[in-house]
């Protein structure tokens, strides 16, 4: 372009935006003059006899009505009071120190103040010695000259560096479609900056293609000091925002969006529309359509890769070429994110309401249709009246019918506020309308699937002392919980138990497949005014204390709930003939004010809805009782034929034994038959994951269901006898998992705290076991701030599943060791050396393993977490040190782990061991990522790592009736680096 051309270009830029001024600030005259509409106000009256005006009027809306005060005015922003309203969407002014933003919509009301915040930071990170130091670093640099390509991006290729060829395999697709205004220059990405810029907005938790000129000039200043200043400054100085502010509300936090996040830090616009243009060939959809919507100027990468991400996990949806049919039609970036917006809430609803069936074209945007022949329309608006527009919209809708889509049912989820006008317009032509459908809020809780009236519809009752009225949307979901199987529908269960990954298909399989993805998530504590205790040692000060126990099938929830409750209640249960002496029992009083201020306690074995511990909910009471929020992840639903009343119990002359089938027999109203895992915190829970694990290890439904051999029926009597341990079978579906929370926690990097909740397979060989904590660290290997993986373990050396002859032969011919036997001094050798195996691994999972002589099959398990590293080069904390340890004693682990006189001190123990030693081990461990990046670096720091690790076996043991097989576990995380 020629120096004439950039002048009349620049004048028509100006005339442009001189008319743009005049017409707003003509409409926003005409909005001041017409009276805002709220939800609680009557619409308006025509004329005395009180029949509507035809349409309603948008107007000006209060700030202060519709925002919370979090939104209002913050440290450095504050929004404007007047609030035009039009078309669906409000009009945000945003007054700051570094100017005047504007907002359309809440949602981008929300992302412009976090980009505030955003370019705060980057400012003070400009004015540090560090940044100082990476300039001058910059300009001595073999790519110093790159500096024009950020601020004048009108240079050529000629200017790359040597060394970038590696890059230029993505030249070819560069060409093929020309980048968007919010995306880098292709020389910016042959260099590498653009990457480093990536990760920069992925650490802020920005976007990096975003139309924000003022943070892409900050983002652009201080990722280029990172790119050519060297180590210096990174990313990683960055306190990381764990929470997306790219994607849409209703699924930030969740595994898409963190997903999404790494995978656009990660990727070029290039890769990503390779990948993109990839997974729509695999749609089958039309190469022509996919160029036009992958090329569209509207859409970033952003918007393109969510798109196409939210299309491709809706596999079982038919007609997706629809939405892009619509999609294309986008004219500005604010079209693009609405149908970003449309993409992400229809699959939020067919994830977890129920399976849209396919894609279907309402006016100018997609709809979803069910098997139940509900038209389901998603309408991401801030305030919806009654105008023409709203009612062109209606009409497409109510008469939208075919022969091979007929419509019994037509919902309107709308995520902002609707006027009591427009409510009752479409409410009166049968059309289910749905309002603040934010964050957490698009649930079955919020639709009765078989509900066919507006009035059927029923809403979970929440009891808060908080002020939301209008239902804005919280930072923290509130509740949530899946939907419960019906008793009838786990009978259907026990004849099809689904135990391949739950496939999707008909009703019951969606059910399920919902199920156990979707976790409980109860903050209403933290709504409450409830906050942690953090409780101050007087020897590295302020922490972060954590417990785990694993409550046995939670038959004793109930003791377990007043001993966490009460000092007097704990006294109340203590058998007083165990006691020696006074300070036996101060031990366990210390022990158990421990459970009491811990902030985070991690739970296994926790049942809803079983007869056995009373039908609770057994993370739900505790939590209730102790005012702490709480996340549950359902891991296997309890289907035993005899529990269900589908076969009864025989006596061995055939005769039906009446007493112990009506034992067994259940509740069927207060039946849900679930067996999980919980986390219980007084921090408020951010997000929750739960992913059934690829490596199962062992068939909860085939391997229970066969018929105990007489192998196994004798191993069953011995093991009653000999330990006073009852095996009894136990028929479920369902599997181990990856649960993982994280919870808000001040005073650290990214204010984030991962909880990995770790319940491994016991009925397997402990290689099994390994297998499932290499697919657990490949889950956690992205996460940049403190991680505490914790819980059953299950790390015996032995398989307890059910027995058979030829099984137990098959395995024990597996082993080299067998054969090693059969050598002329090998069976000597091997008897010889077993006791002395035995007294070297026992309690001790880190001793060392010589394969066939001495093996100790639990090692490699541990061995592969203590050599794991996370992405950002952290590392679990081995360490062990005298002063660090509840006891004193030094090992690996063991200031996380307590030890005892003989390698560490057991968490579980079966009813009678022998000898006190055979029948106890343990299985219960804690792991704790810090600031370290070697696990054994006893001169790195201290802070956020773990101390004082101390199992309660005082506490549990000297109780009249034992809460657990398993002992409690405590350990102490200090905020700050202790003086020590």
């Amino acid at each position: 372009m020629n120096h004439s051309s950039t002048l009349r270009w620049k004048m028509y830029t100006k005339i442009i935006s001189i008319y743009t001024i005049v017409l707003s600030v003509t409409m926003i005259t005409l909005f001041s003059e017409c009276q805002s509409q709220t939800e609680s106000e009557q619409p308006p009256l025509s004329n005395d006899s009180g029949e509507y005006e035809e349409y309603e009027t948008t107007g000006v809306l209060k700030a202060h009505a519709i925002l919370p005060p979090r939104l209002l005015e913050g440290e450095r922003f504050s929004v404007l009071e007047d609030v035009p309203t039009y078309g669906f969407t409000n009009h945000y002014t945003i007054m700051s120190p570094f100017g005047t933003f504007e907002a359309e919509g809440d949602d981008m009301l929300t992302i412009r103040i976090h980009e505030i915040q955003a370019i705060a930071l980057l400012k003070d990170i400009k004015k540090t010695e560090t940044f100082g130091n990476a300039v001058k670093q910059a300009v001595t640099s073999p790519v110093k000259g790159a500096w024009n390509l950020i601020t004048r991006p009108v240079s050529t290729i000629s200017g790359v560096p040597k060394g970038t060829s590696r890059f230029f395999s993505r030249i070819g697709e560069m060409v093929k479609g020309k980048r968007t205004d919010t995306a880098d220059s292709v020389t910016k990405e042959l260099i590498g900056f653009s990457k480093v810029k990536r990760q920069y907005a992925q650490r802020l938790g920005v976007d990096a293609y975003s139309s924000n000129k003022l943070l892409q000039k900050e983002l652009n200043s201080v990722s280029w000091a990172g790119f050519a200043g060297g180590a210096g400054l990174s990313p990683a100085m960055i306190p990381v925002n764990s929470i997306s502010q790219t994607s849409y509300l209703s699924i930030r936090a969740t595994k898409l969006a963190h997903d999404m996040d790494k995978i656009l830090a990660d990727y070029t616009p290039e890769d990503l529309r390779r990948m993109n243009r990839q997974k729509l060939v695999q749609m089958a959809i039309e190469n022509a359509l996919i160029e036009e919507f992958l090329l569209h100027p509207a859409y970033s990468p952003r918007h393109e890769t969510f798109i196409v991400q939210t299309l491709t996990e809706m596999e079982d949806v038919k007609n997706r070429d629809q939405f892009l049919k619509q999609a294309i039609f986008a004219e500005s970036e604010l079209d693009a994110f609405t149908f970003q917006r449309i993409a992400e809430t229809l699959y939020y609803y067919h994830t977890n309401v129920k399976p849209i069936r396919e894609i279907i074209p309402i006016r100018r945007i997609a709809a979803g249709y069910t098997d139940d022949q509900t038209l389901v329309v998603t309408l991401p608006a801030d305030y919806v009246c009654w105008t023409e527009r709203a009612a062109l919209g209606l009409e497409a809708m109510t008469e939208f019918a075919s022969a091979e889509r007929p419509v019994k049912r037509i919902e309107l989820w709308v995520t902002g506020r609707i006027s009591a006008r427009a409510k009752q317009e479409f409410e009166a032509r049968g059309v289910v309308v749905r309002a603040h459908m934010g964050k957490g809020r698009m649930t079955t809780d919020n639709l009765e699937a078989n509900s066919s009236k507006p009035e059927d519809l029923k809403e979970k009752e929440v009891t808060t002392n908080h002020d939301n009225e209008d239902n804005i949307p919280l930072p923290y979901i509130e509740y949530q919980e899946p939907e419960f199987l019906s008793f009838e529908e786990l009978k259907g269960l026990y004849f099809n138990p689904l135990p391949e990954g739950y496939l999707r298909g008909g009703y019951l399989e969606d059910k399920v497949y919902r199920f156990f993805r979707t976790p409980i998530i109860d903050n209403r504590p933290y709504y409450r005014g409830i906050r942690p205790h953090r409780p101050v040692h007087d020897r590295i000060g302020p922490l972060l204390r954590v417990a785990s126990w694993n409550i046995e099938k939670s038959i004793h929830m109930r003791d377990a709930i007043a001993v966490f409750s009460s000092e007097d209640e704990l006294r109340a249960r203590i058998d007083v003939d165990k006691i020696k002496d006074a300070q036996q029992l101060k031990t366990i009083l210390n022990q158990r004010q421990k459970l009491a201020t811990a902030d985070i306690i991690v739970l296994q074995e926790m049942e809803i809805g079983i007869k056995r511990s009373g039908y609770l909910n057994a993370a739900g009471e505790l939590a209730e009782a102790l005012q702490m929020n709480y996340a549950y992840a359902p891991q296997y639903l309890e289907i035993d034929p005899v529990q269900l009343g589908l076969k009864k119990v025989y006596l061995e002359d055939g005769e039906v034994d009446e007493e112990a089938t009506k034992y067994f027999s259940q509740n069927e109203d207060q039946y849900k038959g679930v067996f999980g895992s919980a986390v219980l915190s007084r921090y408020p829970i951010k997000s929750v994951t739960v992913i059934p694990l690829r490596n199962q290890g062992y068939d909860w439904y085939a391997g229970e269901k066969e018929k105990a051999t007489y192998l196994e029926k004798t191993r069953r009597l011995g093991s009653k006898l000999v330990f006073l341990n009852e095996i009894t079978r136990e028929i479920k579906t369902g599997g181990r998992h990856f649960f993982r929370v994280d919870l808000d926690v001040p005073d650290i990097p990214g204010n984030t705290v991962t909880i990995i909740n770790i319940h491994l397979e016991i009925k397997c060989l402990p290689k099994a076991r390994e297998q499932q904590i290499a697919e657990i660290l490949h889950y956690i290997q992205d996460i940049d701030h403190p991680v505490i993986m914790i819980g059953d373990f299950n790390s015996a050396p032995v398989d307890l599943s059910p027995t058979s002859i030829p099984r137990a032969a098959k395995r024990q011919l597996k082993r080299p060791s067998t054969w090693f036997s059969l050598t002329p001094y090998g069976f000597a050798i091997k008897t010889s050396s077993g006791i002395l195996n035995f007294t070297k691994n026992l309690n001790n999972p880190l001793a060392t393993s010589m394969p066939i002589i001495a093996p100790n099959p639990v090692k490699s398990m541990f061995d592969r977490i203590e050599n794991f590293r996370f992405d950002d080069g952290g590392a679990f904390d081995f360490r062990g040190d005298t002063e660090r340890t509840v006891n004193g004693k030094k090992g690996k682990l063991a200031n996380s782990n307590q030890r005892d006189i003989k390698a560490f001190k057991t968490t579980y123990s079966v009813v009678r061991p022998l000898i006190m030693v055979i029948g106890k081990y343990r299985l219960d461990w804690v792991f704790v990522k810090s600031n370290l990046t070697d696990p054994l670096n006893s001169d790195g720091p201290y802070r956020l790592s773990p101390h004082y690790g101390e199992t309660l076996t005082e506490l549990n043991n000297n109780l009249s009736e034992k809460i657990s097989d398993h002992d409690p576990n405590v350990v102490d995380i200090p905020f700050l680096e202790p003086s020590q």
